[in-house]
């Protein structure tokens, strides 16, 4: 309560003294005022919340037991004290929020820096948010803040998209001389294509050729082929890595596969195939199951050294003419990826 609120109080005292000692009307003003700066505190942390909240009942609870205006005047006092206190760690509760912020700002333009080189104008634009924050009192200010934080974001996102095109030309630069080198077929990466991590035709598009390939009742198969340890991978060399991986294990399959066979990308870390068959399902299975059995591995460039990554994939194939419907397989998929792997290599 503040010096102004006590103020009135005393006023209300001696009104009340002058008007024949009305000592109920004037316990009944400090009981309002006291239920009045309980009720509108404004909530911070939960346990300072609720401590300042029983404050105020026991000491609401005191006056009422009490009748005479001197206890009434400890009241008010009490609950000024109360409610300076809590005001003060309240402060600072948002004083360690904004260090909390100032922090999470710090790390964000550190990994950035570290992360790739174009990452360096991205990181300044981040210490001067951070700056921001640091001398942020008011709301206009975190506004200011929050608004330059959203323009650095952009520009990462940009930056990156940048060097993830940049991979993929390389990467199908790369494919290109293994196909003159070798004979083998890639799948080759396309950056305008929906799928920006692979190259492929997003998810949309592989259930499209799921409903044709069922609306025609030709004899197909659909083989989901998810990567293990992708989130592993990503956290401990980064997304690209995980990415060139996951490129590397479709590029395996379509050099083992039927020319014909049309690759999609499915989610995070798996590729899905429409294998046109008229075999029967055990020999596709044979077919599929030689094509992951083989020991994949490639090698990736961290820190100016080469390292070998194996790569291993878990693998499911749903035959597509005698399933009841479209989303009956995409079910299935889903359940795959959910952790009821069919096969695992």
């Amino acid at each position: 309560m503040s010096e102004y609120g006590l103020s009135i109080l005393f006023s209300i005292k001696r009104y009340l003294d002058a008007a024949a000692n009305d000592s109920e009307g004037y316990q009944r003003a400090v009981r309002l005022l006291i239920q009045g700066a309980a009720l509108h505190a404004p909530e911070f942390e939960t346990s300072e919340y609720v401590n300042f909240r029983e404050q105020s009942a026991r000491i609401l609870k005191d006056l009422v037991e009490s009748a005479s205006p001197d206890a009434a005047v400890a009241a008010a006092g009490a609950m000024n004290h109360a409610t300076a206190e809590y005001n003060r760690r309240l402060l600072q509760g948002f004083r360690m929020q904004q260090t909390y912020l100032h922090e999470i700002i710090r790390l964000l333009s550190a990994t950035i820096s570290e992360l790739a080189e174009t990452g360096q104008s991205s990181a300044r634009q981040l210490q001067e948010v951070e700056r921001q924050i640091e001398r942020a009192c008011y709301v206009e200010d975190f506004q200011k803040a929050r608004a330059s934080l959203s323009e650095s974001l952009r520009a990462i996102r940009e930056e990156f998209q940048a060097q993830r095109e940049k991979s993929v030309l390389s990467l199908n630069q790369c494919q290109r001389q293994l196909k003159e080198q070798t004979g083998f077929s890639t799948v080759e990466i396309h950056p305008g294509l929906p799928d920006e991590r692979t190259g492929l035709p997003a998810r949309a598009e592989a259930e499209d050729a799921i409903r044709q390939a069922m609306a025609q009742r030709q004899q197909a198969y659909l083989a989901v082929v998810t990567m293990e340890r992708y989130a592993a991978i990503s956290q401990r060399y980064g997304y690209t890595i995980a990415d060139t991986a996951l490129v590397f294990l479709a590029n395996h399959l379509a050099s083992r596969l039927a020319a014909n066979d049309r690759f999609f990308s499915w989610g995070e870390a798996t590729v899905v195939a429409v294998l046109d068959r008229a075999h029967p399902e055990d020999t596709v299975k044979r077919e599929l199951k030689q094509a992951l059995s083989e020991r994949l591995e490639t090698t990736i460039h961290i820190q100016n050294r080469d390292v070998l990554l194996p790569v291993h994939a878990a693998w499911l194939l749903v035959p597509l003419w005698n399933q009841p419907s479209p989303e009956h397989v995409i079910g299935r998929v889903g359940m795959f990826l959910a952790g009821g792997a069919d096969a695992k290599l």
